[in-house]
């Protein structure tokens, strides 16, 4: 499902849309850039 993505922070997997998932690549990227 493309609709749904699995994101492994802190050794926990996050199930997360792909618009929360791009919020939360953006937020991530931010923080390390």
């Amino acid at each position: 499902d493309h609709e749904r993505l699995t994101y492994r922070f802190q050794g926990r997997d996050y199930r997360l849309t792909d618009v929360h998932g791009n919020v939360v690549h953006d937020i991530l990227t931010r923080a390390h850039g």
